[in-house]
């Protein structure tokens, strides 16, 4: 029987009051949330709580809780390893809570000072109930660390786990997968987004920490610049004062100067000691607990007024009296500066108030711009920021976690969709009737599906793929390419719009996959529709604009191109008689943060970035309720003069002729088809001439001819595809280096019809012609006598003749 069971009985629950020790509320919740999760899992449990609300009592009393056999404990300092192998040998949170009785025994605890280099070394822990190491000690690598015995550790406990994705971290976490994990963090993010691995279980934000009377106020006091003088110096003669006045308004506060290297700690401790009186003590993390104590009790005789510290010295270093900090590099990420913040705004005895942060005003991030500038709130500023994140976070893991895996092969039984990163690009298909998710999309034979999930309660389905492909100079395995691609299908139920984002973004490809999972009509959306996802953007500002011409004739110009810093700016009234809105790239503002976005009239848009999965998702609902409103949409720039069509339900009646789209013109691909001679014909598709056969209301009957061969093909809306063949003799098209029918391809690179009213038909919209367009006024026509003026109008050059010009 492991201490932690036989033990358990003198482990109890006292509820602290104002006269009486005992757990807080929190405390007490985080223990049981523990237990209830679990009771039915074995993934990692992650604990979110502030810094300074009594995380060490949690992390000490969890192995009581969960009865463990033989407990790890990995922490990110020696300095937090020998405070916490402390705790845990003496008991000594428990036992103030009165929360471990007296008399009741400690665990025997062992610290591990150096590398565990053999199995021997791993096996010599087992008489002991807790190991307590940092993670370089302990992590297997070759030649240098031994890997642990599978059997050896039951519970696991994590230390300031935000650095668990680090590589050494993970690494060792995965190698204790059979062991229950807890990991305890004020800040379950990271600023370069990796994951931290587990289910939160219980989380204690600020403000209720503050509502608990945990932590007490904070302030913040802006420093700037004085001309002449540096910027660090300022900051530090400014620090003085505050203390200086603290000190004479009775209250013991103390100094913490904060460097993120070794080298910029010292030149600050030499400044501080050059140009104020303060007597500060230079701490780092490789300083012994010892070392720290004598600091500390320098501190508490008042021989010393605070401390220059390098780097993430604070974490599990705790000392309510350090209320003032020199901030002289902010820090970049915002879990770090919130830990920072949390060691001082605990609250502690009547001589101890607010807590001060001097800095120059300093715009490290976009989420932290408003806390270094002057007059900034920080009391609520800090709480707002920290819950605001954490429940940012904790509604994406409930996203990420509503995913059923379907398939997972090969190396990817333990991928997340967490590392999902996918470029915001979509083509958006109106679905008339519902859509199965649960209906595997038809992927080319050479995609293998390697990865699927699906969840219900969003409305999304998610694939990887991985194809092999070789150069098409050599079939060899050696020179033969695995690439993966992932395909991400969304559908928004209330507004019927399917969202097919794909890496993978090959057009006639879109049409393939989503058919097996249509219950009902299949269309892409209008110019028009596709549009409105431009409504509620600021500042639109275009820089690359498509202007498709009205009513090309012969072989004039159909599709220009305008690109530049402000191209809608050169659209004029004489442009909207001429042209239709084409695709357009811009900047704007939305909801005040800068975004770049793209739309086409192919029913595809995108955004120039990459999304986790759940804000992917809630950005395409955002898309929906805009496509939705049949509102018109007014940008403020010329984009407005030029018409993006209205929607079409039905082919009209009365099509006379149709042209290629400008993809195909932009990038035409190849056609391959057999001749009379059933010999294999390799062409460009631009050989062939779009020829209208049959226009009546409903459907348009159109060939694709040569002089050897002609292939026709319907156009109708509202009965499956767009296009289809009317002709089993379908030539196949090489886009890039894949095949796709003609019918396929033309779903996509839609055709333009033009009608014999002059409107143009592409896919499901309509741009009718502009009846405002005044002819020209007759009386305005001079008639010339060319024979008079001595013109020669047989001649297109002059001649030698007296009196005579040519034209």
């Amino acid at each position: 029987m492991s201490h932690f069971v036989r033990n358990y009985q003198h482990l109890s629950f006292p509820v602290a009051d104002d006269s009486t020790a005992g757990f807080r509320a929190a405390q007490i919740a985080a223990l049981h949330a523990l237990s209830a999760h679990f009771f039915g899992a074995s993934d990692p449990a992650i604990v979110v709580m502030p810094t300074g609300s009594g995380k060490s009592a949690v992390l000490t009393a969890a192995p009581f809780v969960l009865r463990a056999k033989r407990v790890l404990v990995l922490t990110p300092s020696r300095l937090v390893r020998e405070q916490l192998a402390e705790n845990f040998a003496s008991l000594v949170d428990l036992r103030k809570l009165e929360a471990m009785r007296s008399t009741a025994p400690s665990p025997q605890v062992c610290a591990v000072g150096r590398l565990v280099a053999t199995p021997e070394e791993w096996e010599a822990f087992r008489p002991f109930d807790v190991v307590v190491a940092t993670v370089p000690s302990v992590s297997p690598r070759p030649d240098a660390v031994a890997t642990p015995p599978a059997d050896l550790f039951d519970l696991v406990l994590v230390d300031e786990a935000h650095h668990s994705p680090a590589r050494t971290w993970a690494a060792l976490l995965k190698i204790l997968a059979g062991a229950r994990q807890v990991l305890f963090t004020a800040t379950p993010f990271r600023r370069d987004e990796r994951e931290i691995a587990g289910r939160i279980v219980f989380r204690y934000d600020i403000k209720r920490a503050r509502d608990d009377g945990i932590f007490g106020e904070i302030g913040f006091q802006a420093v700037p610049r004085v001309a002449g003088e540096n910027i660090d110096v300022t900051i530090a003669k400014a620090v003085a004062a505050r203390f200086s006045a603290d000190r004479l308004a009775g209250l013991k506060h103390l100094v913490m100067v904060r460097a993120d290297t070794l080298q910029r700690a010292q030149e600050l401790h030499d400044l501080y000691r050059e140009h104020t009186t303060l007597r500060l003590e230079f701490v780092r993390g490789q300083h012994s607990l010892s070392h720290v104590r004598r600091i500390l009790r320098k501190l508490d005789e008042g021989q010393a007024d605070g401390i220059v510290c390098v780097n993430m010295f604070g974490e599990g270093f705790n000392l309510p009296a350090l209320k003032i900090a020199g901030i002289h590099s902010p820090h970049k990420s915002l879990a770090v500066t919130l830990q920072f913040i949390g060691r001082f705004a605990r609250r502690a005895g009547r001589d101890i108030g607010t807590a001060t942060f001097l800095a120059e005003p300093h715009e490290s991030s976009l989420e932290l711009g408003a806390l270094y500038e002057a007059g900034a709130t920080w009391r609520d500023l800090v709480a707002n920021l920290s819950d605001s994140r954490v429940e940012e976070e904790v509604a994406a893991r409930e996203v990420i976690d509503s995913f059923d895996v379907e398939a997972s092969l090969g190396d990817l039984e333990d991928f997340s969709l967490y590392t999902l990163r996918p470029y915001c690009h979509a083509k958006v298909y109106r679905i008339v009737g519902g859509v199965d998710l649960r209906a595997t999309p038809a992927f080319p034979s050479q995609m293998e599906v390697v990865f699927s999930g699906v969840s219900d309660p969003h409305g999304a389905a998610i694939y990887i793929t991985r194809t092999v492909a070789y150069p098409p100079w050599c079939i060899d395995d050696k020179f033969a390419d695995v690439n993966h691609h992932v395909f991400i299908f969304h559908y928004n139920a209330e507004h019927e719009l399917l969202f097919v984002c794909a890496s993978r973004r090959r057009d006639a490809l879109y049409e393939q996959l989503v058919e097996p999972m249509t219950l009902g009509r299949q269309l892409p959306l209008s110019s028009n529709a596709i549009n409105r996802v431009l409504r509620g953007l600021q500042g639109l500002t275009v820089f690359s604009l498509g202007l498709r011409l009205r009513n090309p004739l012969g072989r004039t110009e159909s599709y220009q191109q305008r690109s530049g810093g402000q191209v809608d700016r050169t659209v004029q009234e004489a442009d909207a008689r001429r042209y239709d809105r084409g695709h357009l790239y811009a900047k704007a503002l939305d909801g005040g943060a800068p975004v770049t976005i793209g739309v086409s009239a192919a029913s595809k848009l995108w955004r120039n970035g990459y999304l986790p999965i759940p804000q992917l998702l809630q950005l395409f609902d955002t898309h929906a309720a805009k496509i939705a409103s049949s509102q018109p949409v007014l940008t403020s720039t010329g984009l407005d003069l030029l018409s993006p069509g209205e929607d079409l339900r039905v082919v009209p009646a009365g099509i006379v002729s149709a042209i290629w789209s400008e993809e195909t013109y932009i990038e035409a691909p190849i056609a391959q088809y057999p001749n009379e001679d059933g010999e294999v014909v390799v062409v460009d598709l631009l050989d062939f001439e779009l020829v209208v056969l049959d226009s009546t209301e409903g459907t348009c009957d159109f060939a694709v001819t040569s002089d050897e061969f002609t292939w026709t093909g319907r156009f109708e809306i509202g009965a499956g595809s767009l296009i289809r063949a009317l002709d089993d003799r379908e030539p196949l098209l090489y886009v890039g280096h894949e095949q796709t029918p003609i019918a396929d391809y033309l779903c996509e690179a839609l055709p333009s019809f033009y009608c014999s009213s002059l409107a143009r038909v592409e896919g499901t919209s309509l741009f009718m012609h502009r009846g405002d367009v005044q002819p020209f006024d007759i009386n305005r026509i001079e008639s010339v006598d060319w024979n008079a003026a001595g013109v020669d109008t047989t001649s297109e050059k002059a001649r030698n003749k007296p009196g005579s010009v040519a034209i």
